[in-house]
């Protein structure tokens, strides 16, 4: 039987140009083993024909940039990756900041990579990013793990803010206001 990782044997660290064709696998990847949902009618082939180009040159393009922007102006984008002990890629984070709020853009970890506290330590991360600016993210309504751990960081359903994401993923916003201390 092998012994369980722990958080503290993945790497965390700001991505660079080299990681964008691994950041599009692990997106893609994370979304093959959460999204699919046979009430929503959301299947692993709808998933790759609707966001297959996210591990392709269009979302390498999107990343690109993204991460040259977190290069060039770290106070108001943070992308981060998340290493296995191998060096591969098996999570991702990305987070904005403007002049008034914050939004945690993405956090997609690969099956390998949960339950390990990872998501929380990516969460802290986020949290200080934002600092004493509210934060806002779009989760999926189904997605129950991910609610629970934003739930967990104080974040609370935006009334009304139920919608289709990519035209049929049902999912909602949520906010968290600014804290004096961030709790764990």
């Amino acid at each position: 039987m092998s012994k369980q990782l722990t958080a503290e044997q993945f790497n965390i660290e700001t991505a660079a140009q080299a990681d964008i064709s691994a950041i599009g696998y692990v997106h893609l990847q994370a979304m093959l083993e959460t999204y699919p949902n046979k009430e929503a009618g959301i299947d692993q082939k709808w998933i790759n024909d609707k966001l297959g180009f996210l591990a392709e040159a269009q979302g390498d393009e999107y990343r690109r940039q993204t991460v040259l922007k977190a290069e060039t102006d770290p106070e108001h984008t943070q992308y981060l990756v998340v290493r296995n002990r191998q060096g591969n890629v098996v999570g991702f984070f990305h987070c904005s900041r403007g002049d008034h709020h914050a939004k945690l853009e993405a956090i997609y970890l690969i099956e390998e990579a949960r339950g390990r506290g990872i998501a929380d330590k990516l969460m802290l991360r986020g949290l200080e990013f934002a600092g004493d600016m509210p934060i806002t993210l779009d989760v999926l309504d189904y997605n129950q793990r991910a609610i629970g751990l934003y739930e967990k960081y104080g974040f609370e359903t935006i009334p009304n803010s139920h919608k289709l994401i990519r035209g049929k993923l049902p999912g909602f916003s949520m906010r968290r206001q600014p804290m004096k201390e961030i709790e764990t």
